[in-house]
């Protein structure tokens, strides 16, 4: 028996395209209720092992109809409309397949007056496209809001330190190449010169005289001065004299109500490092100062230097909290990778002697400011115990550490030499100075000993080396031993003599101090004796 759907022939138990089985057919792809002899017409994918062929019609298979009845029921509910192409004969139905353009096209979705997007979001079809979602979803977002043009700042206290880590190195990114090609090393310190001495730059008691000669001979780079009581006049005079102006510039912040009190500056060696394209904020009239300076390559060192004051730990604390607010709401100034100078303050009591523990509110406004910019004590970093102190009371009585040089983290890696050294009767205060190196620089050590140059000129040492060289050509005329053998004894004979001459020719005056110097570092940190004994025995 066949049944003709829409013109087309189709044999009993064989789906049609709405996927029914005729009723003649045992639902199980048969032309006949029996399984015996009968031949499978087709397995569907959805059809399990066993639906052909099993020779049943028992709940089975009735089951099996049941099921795909309501699957297409499902799928093509009552009350739909009906196929144009035509009804189908023992009740077979057609599914209303839709163009294939028409089902490829997402699902739209219509915010009604009273929805917002978000119920228009939730209102969608489970069968609309993915993409149409995450399209419609992304549109709905506020976009961010950027002020143009105007400095970003940190959002809180708390956020600020990683706010700033990462402008600090961003100040590292897209610098121009230096032309003047300068030590991956440079040397900073810092001094509080205590006034200039004298009005007349001229002057032999003027002090920028001995800071220029300092700085040669110490190799020292950048040296922030504090108290310096210049004026704009006096810091013109010296960077435009031709004895000073050879090697070293001068950057000066001066209080205009107060030109003979505070001050403070930084020089610059020019022998040392760079000194073109150099920025400066002169924040505080007389009491800090901002420098930028493109120093080796593509790298930048932001150096702050301050003085603070002295009169009152009222001042000294609203100097650090003033410093604080700045860098708090000033977006376009650079992050300093250090800030050095005489802070008039202590965090510990161990800085001073006799200790005591300072005012708690400078204290507290120090710290905040030290935390906010991610900076640390780098020569207490380094020595954790050690006792050691930067400025002598005038009336004899206490030491403290005041002067400090604070670094970032990541400058801290790259510093070395840690170092307090006294100045003599240039000041009352001693300098502090650091080595910073560039990030990646190979580490230098001391090298092989060289002898140095005067000793050539020294009779005893001229003397020695001419008789050891007599002896190694007599030894060489014999040739009983070996040559080189003979070769390197001399060479660590020479080498011996040369390190005591060198010991003796630097003077008793200078041996007595060095001498001095080790015992008063080993006076302060000996911890068996009182605090009484300490000071005694140090000065």
């Amino acid at each position: 028996m066949l049944t003709l759907v829409a013109g087309k022939a189709l044999v009993p138990g064989i789906r049609s395209r709405a996927g029914d089985f005729d009723d003649d057919s045992n639902g199980n792809g048969l032309s006949f209720s029996g399984g015996v002899g009968g031949v499978p017409v087709s397995r569907r994918p959805d059809e399990g092992v066993g639906e052909i062929g099993d020779g049943s019609m028992g709940e089975h298979a009735g089951g099996v109809r049941r099921s795909r009845r309501m699957a297409e029921r499902r799928r093509n509910p009552p009350g739909g409309e009906a196929s144009d192409a035509g009804a189908t004969t023992n009740n077979s139905r057609r599914v209303n397949i839709p163009p294939r353009a028409e089902r490829a096209r997402p699902a739209t979705v219509q915010e009604s007056p009273e929805s917002g997007p978000e119920d228009s979001l939730r209102s969608a079809t489970p069968a609309s496209s993915h993409a149409s979602e995450r399209i419609t979803a992304r549109g709905n977002q506020t976009p961010r809001r950027r002020n143009l043009g105007q400095p970003r700042l940190p959002a809180d206290d708390e956020s600020a330190p990683a706010f700033f880590g990462r402008k600090r190195k961003q100040q590292q990114v897209n610098n121009p190449q230096i032309a003047k090609n300068t030590r991956a090393t440079i040397r900073v310190a810092a001094l509080n010169i205590k006034g200039r001495g004298s009005r007349n730059v001229f002057s032999p008691k003027h002090k920028w005289a001995r800071v220029n000669r300092l700085m040669f001979e110490k190799k020292i780079g950048v040296l922030a001065v504090g108290e310096t009581h210049l004026s704009a006049e006096q810091t013109e005079e010296i960077n435009t004299n031709l004895v000073f102006k050879a090697r070293m510039h001068v950057l000066s912040s001066t209080d205009p109500n107060e030109p003979n009190k505070k001050g403070i500056a930084i020089a610059l060696n020019k022998q040392l490092t760079n000194v073109e394209g150099v920025k400066t904020w002169r924040l505080i009239p007389g009491r800090a100062i901002l420098v930028q300076i493109p120093w080796h390559g593509k790298l930048t060192l932001t150096i702050l230097a301050v003085y603070a004051p002295a009169e009152s730990m009222t001042a000294n604390r609203l100097f650090w909290e003033e410093l604080y607010r700045i860098w708090m709401t000033e977006g376009n100034l650079p992050v300093p990778d250090m800030f050095l100078g005489d802070t008039n303050i202590v965090e510990e009591p161990i800085d001073r002697l006799p200790h005591r523990a300072d005012d708690t509110g400078a204290v507290y406004a120090f710290t905040r400011f030290k935390r906010l910019l991610g900076m640390k004590d780098g020569w207490r970093a380094t020595n954790p115990d050690e006792k050691a102190y930067t400025y002598i009371h005038t009336t004899g009585d206490s030491m403290s550490r005041i002067d400090r040089i604070n670094v970032s983290e990541d400058c801290f890696r790259t510093c070395r030499n840690w170092d307090i050294q006294d100045m003599g009767d240039l000041t009352d205060h001693q300098m502090v100075s650091v080595d910073v190196s560039a990030p990646g620089a190979p580490y230098v050590g001391k090298g092989r000993y060289a002898i140095p140059l005067y000793l050539l000129k020294d009779k005893k040492f001229i003397e020695f080396a001419v008789n050891e060289g007599s002896k190694l050509e007599d030894h060489l005329e014999n040739q009983r031993e070996d040559i080189q053998v003979l070769w390197k004894e001399y060479k660590e004979n020479i080498s011996t003599f040369a390190r005591k001459r060198a010991k003796e020719s630097v003077g008793a005056l200078e041996q007595a101090k060095l001498k001095l110097q080790r015992q008063k570092k080993a006076t302060l940190n000996d911890g068996s004796k009182t605090q009484k004994d300490d000071y005694q025995d140090s000065v």
